[in-house]
């Protein structure tokens, strides 16, 4: 009985929770998105000649590496594989701080090009 309630009381707080989230819009069937979650990544990093393939082959040499390492020093299993599932996301993790640098700087850089438009726009006027 217990269970049956514990099971009542989940499927109710996941109504809840799920009531205010939108609903996605579904794309039609065979329609790809034009670029892919990693593509789009290296394009903001500034990387756009990284093929996601590449990445992806990173990110599984990175996690071998951290697992061998690990493995090798400690001797445990489990301290490979929990090193290697760390070491894993390090090149995504990398292009994002690089996509988010690059962000900023083109922030930064807004207001001295806005400047300097002004300042063309008045040179013209007078």
């Amino acid at each position: 009985m217990g269970t049956l309630i514990g099971l009542i009381f989940g499927v109710g707080l996941m109504l809840l929770v799920t009531a205010n989230q939108p609903l996605s819009a579904k794309r039609p069937r065979g329609v790809r998105p034009k670029t892919g979650r990693l593509e789009a990544l290296a394009q903001a990093a500034g990387v756009s000649s990284l093929q996601p393939r590449n990445l992806v082959i990173a990110c599984a040499a990175c996690a071998i590496a951290a697992l061998v390492l690990a493995w090798g020093l400690t001797g445990v299993g489990v301290l490979g594989l929990i090193a290697a599932v760390a070491a894993g996301p390090i090149p995504i993790m990398v292009l994002r701080a690089k996509a988010a640098r690059r962000q900023r700087e083109h922030a930064q850089a807004w207001p001295d090009a806005v400047d300097h438009l002004a300042s063309a726009i008045r040179a013209g006027l007078s």
